[in-house]
């Protein structure tokens, strides 16, 4: 279970985060929701340790992690997909995937790898090729792919559905869906595009400001329209 208590963070003097609380428990999603500048970025750096937390606590399964470096944070269990598909364009699908196990002395790589393959078919074919061949679908699929290679308790994903299209978003949504409920992951989605976000959330957290105004169950909130309409814009 992940957890956040009461999480504030600066940059500089401008407050990003102010005491920001939620729970993700196991093979459940949690969705953060929220206009831009709202703070969800900055919520998932300063939990990987990107971004100086000011206040407030952040545990997985009950062993505090805040304030740890990021490498740190990350063989504690806890995985980030940052905004942008942030794989790396020069090395290969395979290489990419590795790197991802890089820290892991304990798992099988090539059956891992395999598995990966499995849950991303076009990566396969690919493996081969530099990352920057690949579509933004397949690239987003290697960001997620790459996450998964170390076995992570809670999966941290930013925008995963950013200028992709439809068909490929409601694709990486199902998936997500499936892995949390397979593997037992905690997963934090931060997303723009509410409407998916909410259609495979299990709990929904909205913020304003860096402040979180509304936290209740997804369906609870889908079928909300003043609070959609407020906050969501939809």
């Amino acid at each position: 279970m992940l957890t956040v208590e009461n999480l504030s963070a600066s940059y500089g003097p401008v407050r990003a985060l102010s005491e920001v609380s939620l729970a993700v428990e196991r093979s459940r999603i949690t969705a953060v929701l929220g206009a831009n500048g709202a703070g969800k970025t900055t919520l998932l750096r300063t939990l990987t340790g990107l971004v100086p937390a000011g206040s407030g606590k952040a545990s997985l399964d009950g062993a505090e992690f805040l304030r740890r470096a990021p490498e740190e944070i990350a063989r504690m269990g806890i995985a980030h997909v940052p905004e942008g598909r942030g794989v790396i364009q020069e090395l290969t699908v395979e290489e990419n995937l590795r790197l991802g196990a890089i820290w892991r002395r304990d798992i099988d790589v090539q059956a891992k790898m395999a598995w990966v393959y499995e849950l991303f078919e076009p990566l396969e074919p690919r493996a081969g090729k530099p990352a920057f061949t690949l579509s933004g679908g397949e690239r987003q699929m290697l960001a997620v792919g790459r996450a998964l290679m170390a076995e992570p308790k809670a999966l941290l994903l930013d925008e995963p559905s950013l200028g992709l299209a439809p068909l490929v978003v409601a694709s990486i949504m199902s998936l997500l869906r499936r892995l949390c409920d397979e593997q037992g992951l905690s997963v934090l989605l931060v997303e723009q595009n509410a409407r998916s976000a909410l259609s495979v959330a299990d709990d929904a957290v909205v913020l304003s400001l860096g402040r979180v105004v509304v936290s209740d169950a997804a369906d609870k909130i889908r079928n909300d329209e003043a609070l959609r309409h407020h906050y969501l814009g939809f």
